[in-house]
């Protein structure tokens, strides 16, 4: 008995079956395989398999795919609410979006980096930042730049020194048909190419 790999095994029982169009997933299949009469089913659909279908090079070219480097639409704007912290998932990461005016939102990573809260449980300043409804720290949506922190105040109502640790995670967001996209990426000017 000879051996097959996956991709032979899924064409035959493909071609065995009902099937009747000439494309599956994008690949073009003959379907006159089967068709000789001294040969066997399980010679015949493995005689003429198309070279994309044994090659490893389209398996590569998945396996490279990056997912996170792409724009992808979440919401539509008229469920999006003015002011208000909205969370969204993309492949089981948890973001946090906001429509601050009427034409401008931002996005975020839904995790205060002071104690992991969810910023989606916190609220929209009068700045138009988020804020953590734990401890009140207050995140720029367009940069992660942290803006406020009750806890570290100067005498002169100025906010002291933050370190860079504090702050969050942004994601370039936009809206294109009434329709709100997120680039998971993170990156503005890889999101904008």
């Amino acid at each position: 008995m000879t051996t097959m790999s996956a991709s032979r095994w899924l064409l035959l029982l493909l071609t065995m079956s009902t099937i009747t169009t000439d494309v599956v997933w994008g690949l073009q299949i003959p379907t006159t395989r089967l068709t000789g009469a001294r040969r066997s089913p399980l010679f015949a659909a493995t005689q003429d398999i198309p070279e994309t279908l044994t090659s490893s090079k389209k398996a590569i070219e998945f396996a490279n795919f990056d997912y996170n480097n792409h724009w992808y639409p979440v919401v539509w704007m008229q469920d999006l609410p003015l002011n208000k912290p909205t969370k969204v998932t993309i492949f089981d990461v948890d973001y946090v979006v906001a429509r601050i005016k009427e034409d401008e939102v931002v996005a975020m990573v839904d995790r205060c980096p002071h104690k992991s809260a969810k910023l989606s449980e916190g609220r929209i300043t009068e700045s138009g930042f988020f804020q953590c409804a734990y401890h009140g720290w207050s995140f720029d949506g367009k940069d992660g730049a942290c803006k406020e922190i009750p806890q570290v105040v100067k005498e002169d109502g100025e906010m002291g020194p933050v370190s860079s640790r504090a702050c969050a995670t942004a994601v370039p967001a936009m809206v294109q048909q009434k329709m709100l996209y997120l680039f998971p990426g993170g990156n503005l000017e890889k999101a904008l190419l």
